[in-house]
């Protein structure tokens, strides 16, 4: 229910619980205490290799590698028809630049490393 139904009410209020979980930047439990972060804590993640910087909410579990982060693909539009996605979570778009592999001519989505620091701002944009 993550991508093409996202905007979907009833499963909508089956996430709620665990929203953050579902819309947030997901950071390993012992590398967000080395880092001083919390869990709902607002960070500024950067792109380092292509300088894109966006707002999200951490998400502090056990469930990931302490030497990897990980953000929901299908949340953080800004279409304003969204009347039940838009506005949740942040938008990966945002981060990741538009590049192909040269050999297999895949979307190169996941292949940057992110710097992630206290937002000053308390909530998201």
């Amino acid at each position: 229910h993550a991508s093409t139904n996202n905007n979907n009410a009833l499963l909508a209020a089956v996430m709620k619980p665990k929203e953050n979980a579902f819309v947030g930047l997901w950071i390993n439990k012992s590398k967000a205490e080395t880092l001083g972060f919390s869990d709902g804590q607002v960070v500024e993640v950067e792109n380092l290799r292509y300088n894109k910087k966006v707002s999200a909410r951490l998400f502090v579990t056990e469930m990931i590698r302490p030497d990897t982060v990980f953000l929901p693909s299908s949340f953080g539009s800004k279409n304003r028809k969204l009347g039940i996605a838009g506005g949740k979570g942040t938008a990966l778009n945002e981060l990741m630049p538009y590049s192909i592999e040269p050999l297999a001519a895949s979307f190169m989505s996941q292949e940057f490393t992110v710097r992630i620091r206290p937002s000053k701002a308390k909530e998201l944009a």
